[in-house]
Order: structure tokens, then sequence, then C-alpha cells
């Protein structure tokens, strides 16, 4: 079941890509994003700007890398900005953008 967050996330992409809706979809029927190119983690409450370049820093560039993650690795990506910062939410929120189970 898809979230509307993930839903409207996954449409602003095609039409920022400029996409005409005719691009095939991928195998699992996720869109056509390609593989190394990084979901908006900016879409989890919470998670800022900057918290974002910090994790794709530390190589977690995606929903499901994200949702892989432990809130201790997460913590220890964010240096201080981790601190308070929910991580838990985050997996949550990452599993229910596409991120896996």
């Amino acid at each position: 079941m898809f979230s509307l967050t993930g839903m409207l996330c996954r449409l602003c992409k095609c039409v920022s890509r400029g996409s005409s809706g005719t691009e095939p979809a991928a195998e699992n029927g996720d869109d056509a994003r390609a593989p190394d190119e990084p979901d908006d983690l900016t879409a989890i409450r919470g998670l800022g700007k900057a918290s974002q370049d910090r994790l794709q820093a530390a190589g977690i560039k995606t929903y499901a890398q994200l949702a892989q993650a432990s809130p201790e690795d997460l913590r220890d990506s964010l240096g201080k900005a981790g601190q308070g910062a929910k991580v838990e939410d985050w997996i949550v929120q990452a599993k229910a953008l596409g991120g896996g189970a």
C-alpha cells in the first residue's frame, strides 16, 4: 500500500524530469527512475536539506538505503545534528515511501 505522500513524490519527480508519461515502468512496478538517482529524502517529515546532504555524503541516498540503516548508523552519519533527530521515524517513513518492508 502506498501513502499519498509517496505517490505525490513520485508524481513530482516525473513532472520535474519533464516526463511525458510515456517512459516505460520499471519491472518491479516502481517509477522509471535510474537506480543510481538519489531520492528526495527531504520528503520525509523532519529530515531537512542539511541532514539529507550529510546522509548522502555517508552513502545513504535512497529510501531503501535509509530504511535499511540502523538508528545508530544514521546518528553517526549526522554527527551533532543527529543527536535530537527522530531517525526511527525517518526509517518508518522511508519504508512507506518505497524503501521496503
